[in-house]
C-alpha cells in the first residue's frame, strides 16, 4: 500500500516523461508516463488481488457515477474512431489510450487507494506543486537569459508556449486555494503564487493570463461569498456553449461583419479562420465527429473551400466542446458536457475538495474558450486527476 500510493505520487512528478519515447521496433513508440501508469494500474490490480479486495472494488466502482459517466464518454469516443477507422488508426488510437484511457483509469482508482486517508488529495497536489515552481523557477530564467522564442515567449522543453502555460497556471491556481484553505507554510505558499505569475507572464499567453485573473477574483470572493466555487465553474460550462453556438454560426457572423480573417493582422483572425472550417468540419459530420487526431487532415482537406489559409499546423479546433464534439460525435459531446454537470452538483458538497477542483477545472473551461488544454498528455492527466478528486 504504501509502496502503491507513494508510485502514484511519483507519477504527477514525472509528468513530464510522456515527453520520452521509447520505440517498438517497427510499430512506432510509447511514451514513458503510459509505461509509469500502466506499471501503476498493474501493481493496483495485483495488490487487490492480494488484499482480496476485488468484489469491494468492484462494488466501491459500480456506485460511482463519475466513473460511468467517463466510461459512456470513452465509449463514444471509440465509437467515432471506429467510424473513422480508415484515418489514421494508431495515431487516433494511441491518443485515445494517452488522453483519455489511462489518466482516466488512474484517476479513478485513487480515492479508492486513499479512502482511508483524510485529505489524500493535499499529497498529490503537493508533488505536483513541486513540478510546476520548478517549471515556473526555470521559466523566470529562462525569460531573463533570452532563451525564448523569435516573440520573446519562453517553452523550455515544451514545443510551445502553451504547452507550458497550462502547467504553470494550473500550479498557480493551486498555490492560491492552498493559501485560502491552508493555515500554515503561507509564507512559502505566498511565495509559490508569486513565482507561478512571473513564470506565467514570461510565456505571453493571454488566454492563460485572462484565465487566472478571473480566478483570482474568484478566489478572493470566496471567503465572502462561498457559493462562487459552484457559480464561476457553471458560468465557464455556459461560456463554452454559447462560444460553441457562435462557432457553429463563424461563417454567417462574419458575412455580416467587416471582417476578413484571411488578412491574418493578428492572433484573433487565426483563431476565427480555424472557426470557420471548424463550423464546416462539424456541419459534415454532426452526429459521429470525426476521430480524436484527425483535425489537422480534415482541416487541410477543407482548403479548397476556403481562401488560403493564415496558419496551415492545427493539431485541434481552439475550442474544448468543440474539440470534444468532433472527437467522439454530439452525444460525446452530451456526456462530456453532463460530467462536467455532474462533478459541480457532486463538489458541492464538499468544502475543500469542491474548491480546489472545481477551480482547476473552471480554468480548463476558461482557457478552453481558445484553446484545448487537455490535448496534451500532462494536462489530461491533471484534469481526469480533478474530475475524480
Amino acid at each position: 500500500m504504501t509502496f502503491l500510493r507513494f508510485f502514484s505520487i511519483l507519477v504527477f512528478l514525472f509528468s513530464w516523461s510522456y515527453l520520452i519515447k521509447i520505440p517498438l521496433a517497427n510499430k512506432g513508440s510509447v511514451n514513458l508516463l503510459d509505461l509509469l501508469i500502466i506499471f501503476y494500474l498493474v501493481c493496483f490490480l495485483v495488490w487487490l488481488w492480494r488484499e482480496k479486495k476485488i468484489k469491494n472494488f468492484i462494488g466501491w466502482l459500480a456506485g460511482n457515477k463519475l466513473f460511468w459517466l467517463f466510461t459512456v464518454f470513452v465509449f463514444f469516443v471509440f465509437i467515432s474512431w471506429t467510424a473513422n477507422i480508415k484515418i489514421d488508426p494508431w495515431n487516433n488510437l494511441g491518443l485515445i489510450k494517452s488522453f483519455f484511457v489511462l489518466p482516466g483509469l488512474f484517476a479513478a482508482t485513487l480515492p479508492y487507494l486513499n479512502r482511508a486517508r483524510a485529505n489524500w488529495f493535499r499529497d498529490y497536489l503537493a508533488g505536483f506543486l513541486f513540478y510546476s515552481s520548478g517549471l515556473a523557477l526555470a521559466s523566470i530564467f529562462a525569460f531573463l537569459a533570452g532563451q525564448t522564442s523569435y516573440d520573446g515567449r519562453v517553452s523550455l522543453i515544451f514545443q510551445s508556449p502553451n504547452q507550458l502555460v497550462f502547467l504553470l497556471s494550473v500550479g498557480y491556481l493551486v498555490s492560491v486555494v492552498f493559501l485560502l484553505l491552508r493555515k500554515e507554510n503561507k509564507l512559502l505558499l505566498a511565495l509559490s503564487t508569486a513565482v507561478h505569475l512571473l513564470a506565467i507572464l514570461s510565456t505571453h499567453s493571454a488566454g492563460a493570463a485572462l484565465s487566472v485573473a478571473v480566478l483570482t477574483i474568484g478566489a478572493a470572493a470566496i471567503k465572502k461569498y462561498p457559493q462562487a466555487a459552484i457559480v464561476i465553474p457553471a458560468v465557464a460550462v455556459a461560456l463554452q456553449i454559447i462560444l460553441l453556438l457562435g462557432i457553429l454560426n463563424t461563417n454567417l457572423l462574419l458575412k455580416h461583419s467587416s471582417r476578413n480573417p484571411f488578412e491574418n493582422k493578428n492572433s484573433l483572425d487565426s483563431r476565427l479562420v480555424v472557426h470557420s472550417v471548424t463550423e464546416r468540419i462539424l456541419k459534415n459530420s454532426p452526429l459521429l465527429g470525426i476521430g480524436p487526431a484527425n483535425f489537422q487532415k480534415k482541416y487541410l482537406d477543407q482548403q479548397q473551400e476556403f481562401k488560403p489559409y493564415p496558419q496551415w499546423a492545427v493539431p485541434h479546433s481552439h475550442h474544448l466542446f468543440a474539440q470534444i464534439w468532433l472527437s467522439s460525435g454530439f452525444l460525446g459531446l452530451f456526456s462530456f458536457a453532463w460530467l462536467f454537470v455532474f462533478k459541480i452538483k457532486k463538489a458541492a458538497k464538499k468544502k475543500s475538495l469542491a474548491i480546489i477542483s472545481l477551480f482547476i477545472l473552471s480554468y480548463i473551461l476558461l482557457h478552453g474558450l481558445a484553446d484545448v488544454p487537455i490535448w496534451k498528455n500532462d494536462v489530461a492527466l491533471l484534469f481526469w486527476f480533478f474530475i475524480f478528486l
